[in-house]
């Protein structure tokens, strides 16, 4: 086992060193069936079959192809979730996301509400929300939407691998939307990256991950421009969360103010960037 730890590091161009150490103890780890902080206890020779897959899973790495899509899954908010290239790896700001969201319902003492996820790529926002309304005998209904119809399938798959209820999943293009329903709660991780700032990100997320999910191809601000001119026509009282750029605060607040919407803040993330936008109508 410490040689196949060693092969994987000396295999591995990757500068920083625990996040190479990270990488191939978790790929040995998935590949032998074990806890990490198991494999140095390990003294066994792993198969043939599992070298072979142990390479494999090295020069896709290797390539820049991101672990999560590698393994085939990854953890968010304490829940497994499958993800491929065509859905989004999940991020720790988008656990605060869902944070805001559950807080947020649970502070409020409703008995049921009513929720729509516009863009749910794996389906973990709804997922995690689910789990924990559930968990506190929360009566909800959630809609998950999403314009990649492989994206609604892999959420579909997600769905059922948490046992989740009342999740209702459908491809739409919310920019083709005309009108919101009485949702109490609307959530979204929406495409805000400018193109011009989308053609710099690194290549493990440029050339991996769904591009229509990152970028609108214009200035990051087409969803919110749509959400908000919906927002005006809307007569019953919603909640909307969004996950923002790192430097689309002050844009948002401008537009907000032109659609007059007025009671709004923005939460900052786990580096002090504010990633969180909370509006109430």
């Amino acid at each position: 086992m410490r040689d196949a730890l060693k092969y994987g590091l000396d295999f591995l161009d990757i500068k920083d060193e625990t996040e190479k150490r990270a990488n191939v103890e978790i790929m040995l780890s998935e590949i032998i069936g074990c806890k990490r902080s198991e494999l140095m206890n390990l003294d066994c020779e792993i198969s043939d079959d599992n070298k072979l897959l142990f390479e494999n899973y090295l020069k896709r790495r290797a390539l820049g192809e991101p672990l999560q899509y590698i393994l085939g899954e990854t953890e968010f908010y304490g829940y497994k979730i499958r993800v491929n290239k065509n859905v989004l790896i999940p991020r720790p700001e988008t656990e605060q996301l869902a944070e805001r969201v559950i807080t947020k319902i649970i502070s409020s003492r409703e008995d049921r509400i009513k929720l729509l996820e516009i863009g749910t790529g794996s389906g973990c926002i709804s997922i995690a929300i689910a789990k924990e309304l559930e968990k506190r005998n929360i009566d909800y209904h959630i809609t998950a939407t999403d314009i990649s119809d492989e994206a609604v399938k892999l959420a579909s798959e997600n769905v059922s691998l948490n046992n989740t209820k009342n999740i209702k999943l459908r491809i739409e293009d919310f920019l083709s939307v005309d009108s919101l329903k009485d949702y109490d709660y609307i959530v979204s991780n929406p495409p805000y990256i400018p193109k011009e700032d989308f053609l710099l990100l690194e290549a493990d997320i440029k050339d991996y991950e769904p591009e229509v999910a990152l970028t609108d191809n214009y200035d990051g601000l087409t969803f919110y421009r749509k959400m908000f001119s919906l927002l005006n026509e809307k007569l019953k009282p919603v909640k909307l969360f969004c996950e923002i750029g790192h430097e689309q605060k002050e844009k948002l607040e401008l537009l907000l103010s032109e659609n007059n919407i007025h009671e709004f803040k923005f939460h900052k993330d786990y580096n002090g960037i504010h990633r969180i936008m909370e509006v109430e109508i």
